[in-house]
């Protein structure tokens, strides 16, 4: 996320834009928001930062001393929907639209051991935060895990694949990241411990004894049938987190974009496009222009799309000031 966060990636883009509409624009630098003329219209900018307090992160409307980058412009300040703001009621929507998604129990209501891989969820949470496992099916959820945050815990099919985020302005997709699941490689005389301490420390600067979501490593292994202390097989690869954003090594150039939308699919692709379609039209039922947003999601081994959840104000890359001035300026 580093390619998004930098101020400057968000300047070029503008810039650029600007230039060659031959638009007028100016920057608040008080409160970093903007004006924006061209084309006989008129548009007023309000600016994303994200931030971190006790260890989480956060979308913060303003600068703060808890702000730790810049996410973006949008033409309207902090959103929130029901589809982006409980799981189930997304998974739900999904299913009636007919596109996939995990499986899913209700813990309360069904048979307490999932008869599939599952993860346990909370149905309100953002950032990766309120989850637990993976689990093996037929194995009970372990009591006392989720035991506090917002909604309700569910389970939900555990599906191994690639992680994918994928942007939207409207309908229209613009930007995405399609990321492999965090592996150590065994050499065969490491422990597992010393493996994943060594991939914290080059790309978190942490080691394991420190790190905040040890427990999902824990829960990795545990699912793998292993213990920090085992020696793997050379040549063995081991998960150590299937979250989006949790890759366990440095971030790439600020100033270099990490668009991936070019690596996805064309059977991926499509189900991409049909989401969009699907998403959008739902929430232009209830507001009066399109939004930024986007959606995370699992690519498995067969190139199915499999939908988890929405994000109603992530982080805007730079690539989308074009589609966002584009329909609000027309060309």
């Amino acid at each position: 996320m580093a390619y998004i966060n930098a101020f400057l990636t968000h300047f070029r883009a503008v810039q650029e834009w600007g230039r060659s509409t031959q638009a007028s624009i100016e920057l608040d630098v008080m409160n970093f928001e903007m004006e924006v003329k061209c084309r006989g219209r008129y548009y007023h900018l309000f600016p994303q930062f994200v931030g971190a307090i006790n260890g989480r992160f956060f979308n913060m409307p303003a600068l703060t001393p808890d702000t730790g980058g810049f996410i973006g412009w949008l033409p309207y300040r902090l959103v929130k929907y029901e589809l982006a703001r409980d799981k189930l009621y997304f998974k739900t929507f999904v299913r009636e639209a007919g596109l996939l998604t995990p499986a899913s129990w209700d813990l309360a209501a069904e048979s307490p051991s999932p008869n599939r891989d599952y993860i346990l969820k909370r149905s309100m949470g953002s950032f990766g935060y309120e989850l637990a496992g993976p689990f093996r099916a037929g194995t009970a959820p372990p009591k006392g895990r989720l035991a506090t945050g917002n909604g309700t815990v569910f389970a939900e099919q555990f599906i191994r694949g690639r992680s994918l985020k994928v942007w939207y302005w409207g309908q229209r997709a613009f930007f995405a990241h399609l990321r492999e699941p965090s592996e150590v490689l065994a050499d065969g005389s490491s422990t597992v411990h010393a493996l994943v301490d060594q991939r914290l420390k080059s790309g978190h600067n942490a080691d394991l004894e420190t790190y905040k979501e040890r427990h999902v490593v824990q829960d990795c292994l545990a699912f793998q049938d292993l213990a920090l202390a085992d020696v793997p097989k050379k040549g063995t690869s081991v998960l150590v987190d299937y979250r989006y954003g949790r890759e366990y090594r440095p971030a790439a150039s600020s100033l270099q974009s990490d668009n991936e939308m070019a690596l996805i699919p064309a059977p991926a692709m499509q189900a991409i496009e049909a989401a969009g379609s699907r998403f959008a039209a739902k929430l232009l039922e209830n507001m009066p222009a399109p939004v930024a947003y986007s959606l995370d999601g699992v690519i498995d081994e067969e190139g199915q799309v499999w939908w988890l959840e929405a994000n109603s104000n992530p982080a805007f890359p730079p690539e989308g000031y074009a589609a966002m001035f584009g329909d609000l300026f027309g060309g």
